[in-house]
């Protein structure tokens, strides 16, 4: 059985509403094609969804573009440029969809999309696309620094040896929403998705990862070696924060 895995990370919880910056995202592709003019390359459409906190005194959403980088293995291949390619649109909660708050409690988030189409050489080992940035939300309830933790939204194309000479898109969840979950009361959260290749999905947490000095900025420029450091946890309550998606 061939197994290749692909990253969408959420955030999942913060005790308060004091937010520096970006309070999740997801980083995903799809396989367009054959490059036209070099049967050696491949065509990918690579798309970033950030939310950020509506009334956050942090940086704003990136208005022209974001910066991705390709890593293959761990050694930097080149940086992509992915411009903004829908206005900022916002998502407002409240006590009137969620009957178990208490008072007058909210929230609103900005999202904002961006999106390329990138050649790649047909690579044996596969890259890895990493987007780095500053800041998550303050006060996570489970992370041992309470401010200024940066954020890393990864996710992996795999190479020729893992898909056996074949070509691949990730998966994508089927909800593009987030939601309030009140604290010591059951809910559900609808992490279903759906794969253009009908591969089978299996689900798993994992670490998630932060930037390195907490990301410095709104787009911070990829290193020329990936970094993959995790979250600082707390102990002994480690929850991860990062849901990934497994194919098989």
């Amino acid at each position: 059985m061939k197994i290749y895995w692909l990253l969408l990370l959420m955030v999942l919880s913060s005790t308060c509403s004091f937010a520096r910056h970006i309070a999740g995202g997801e980083l995903y592709y799809t396989y367009t094609g054959p490059d036209p003019s070099n049967a050696a390359n491949s065509v990918y459409t690579i798309t970033l969804r950030l939310f950020r906190e509506c009334n956050s005194s942090g940086p704003t959403l990136e208005s022209e573009q974001a910066t991705v980088g390709i890593y293959e293995g761990d050694i930097l291949f080149r940086t992509l440029p992915i411009p903004r390619v829908s206005d900022v649109n916002t998502i407002s909660l409240n006590t009137a969809s969620f009957p178990c708050l208490v008072g007058n409690v909210g929230a609103c988030y900005q999202v904002a999309l961006y999106s390329a189409s990138i050649v790649l050489p047909n690579s044996t080992i596969g890259y890895t696309l990493s987007r780095l940035g500053c800041c998550r939300v303050d006060f996570i309830s489970n992370l041992s620094v309470p401010t200024s933790v940066g954020s890393n939204y990864v996710t992996k194309i795999p190479g020729r040896i893992a898909l056996a000479g074949g070509t691949n898109s990730s998966p994508q969840f089927n909800v593009k929403d987030t939601a309030l979950i009140c604290s010591q009361k059951r809910f559900t959260l609808d992490f279903g998705a759906i794969d253009p290749d009908s591969d089978s999905l299996t689900y798993s947490f994992c670490d998630a990862f932060t930037s390195p000095g907490g990301g410095g900025g709104t787009n911070t420029q990829p290193p020329n070696t990936l970094s993959q450091i995790p979250l600082p946890y707390r102990a002994p309550t480690v929850a991860p924060t990062r849901l990934d998606l497994l194919l098989a």
